[in-house]
């Protein structure tokens, strides 16, 4: 087993693509990043590979032996150990071990943003296991990637739009791949995204009409969400870009609440996900009382709703006003 870094698009096509390594640290403090391409993990291995995700509270050794298990229905498994800098001594030395035998069925990601490089077990993976570095990315190299996944979308970019996005996402490239692909909803295969397009779906929401209709899901208000939706569409909003605006601010709030234990200030939470506290305290209650099938049934509807406004001969706005219905019912 090769040690050494990697960017994170190099780790996830070795994870899709292949040849695996039995274990790999995921390092760095950009939370919503490494989210982001696990959801893509997902998506790409779907049908071929578990991917299931693990807390440092959860025993290790138990972590392991399933990684030993024949797959019946799967070739193999994913496993991912968040927050392993939490990790005690003897968690961080079984999975050094691990990599004396590893097994042929499965990859351990293990995912921390400041490990302590001073403890033995650290000490054994960084120089044995190769590390993705979810540090922040310099300008190029998000320009590098907005590039990439324009081209994986079958769409064009003119130059001034790649810079017009990489300003956008603010050092975050989880935002990068939610705005190309919004890109790509919006134009037919080979037509090309200008900045003046990139403009018109991304800078013309309002904030405040945005949140007003946020607020509304939060408090399952129907009739409030609906009012919103309409003023925002009737003030000229994208549905798609609305689409993409609340499935983010959904992922959000998942993602806060599944951390929200674990942080200590709402400050330390926001600047791990990359978003602001007052965002998180209005987010922090949307669906907090929802189990995982809930949770489900809501990214099924986000997904069905972009596959109508996609391929349906319905109208966009109404797809998202139902979507919004849906979402303030569940």
């Amino acid at each position: 087993m090769a040690a050494g870094t990697l960017a994170p698009e190099d780790g996830l096509r070795e994870l899709c693509d292949g040849p695996r390594q039995p274990l790999y640290l995921w390092l760095g403090e950009a939370v919503q990043w490494k989210e982001g391409l696990l959801d893509e993990l997902r998506v790409r291995l779907a049908g071929r590979f578990l991917v299931q995700t693990f807390g440092a509270d959860e025993s290790v050794a138990e972590i392991l032996g399933l990684a030993r298990v024949v797959p019946m229905l799967d070739e193999g498994y994913i496993f991912v150990l968040r927050e392993a800098e939490k990790l005690p001594a003897e968690g961080l030395e079984r999975l050094a071990g691990y990599l004396a035998r590893p097994s042929p069925f499965a990859t351990v990601i293990v995912s921390a943003t400041a490990p302590d490089r001073r403890r033995s077990g650290w000490k054994r993976l960084l120089e044995a296991a190769p590390t993705v570095d979810f540090g922040a990315p310099r300008p190029e190299a998000l320009a590098g990637w907005v590039r990439q996944a324009a081209a994986a979308a079958g769409i064009r970019i003119e130059p001034e739009a790649v810079e017009f996005l990489v300003a956008q996402a603010a050092g975050r490239p989880d935002e990068v791949r939610e705005r190309v692909a919004l890109l790509a909803l919006a134009l037919a295969p080979g037509e090309t995204a200008t900045r003046a397009l990139c403009e018109d779906l991304f800078v013309t929401v309002h904030e405040e009409s945005i949140w007003r209709l946020v607020d509304a899901l939060v408090a399952r208000d129907g009739q409030g969400a609906l009012s919103a939706a309409a003023a925002l569409l009737e003030e000229g909003e994208e549905p798609i870009a609305l689409l993409g605006f609340l499935y983010g601010r959904f992922r959000l709030a998942c993602l806060a609440q599944h951390h929200r234990a674990r942080q200590g200030s709402l400050e330390d939470l926001a600047r791990s996900l990359g978003t602001k506290p007052f965002a998180l305290q209005k987010l922090l209650p949307w669906g907090r009382d929802w189990s995982e099938d809930q949770r489900r049934a809501v990214r099924r509807m986000f997904a069905d709703a972009d596959r109508q406004m996609k391929t349906s001969g319905g109208k966009p706005g109404h797809i998202l006003e139902h979507l919004v219905c849906q979402l303030a019912h569940a």
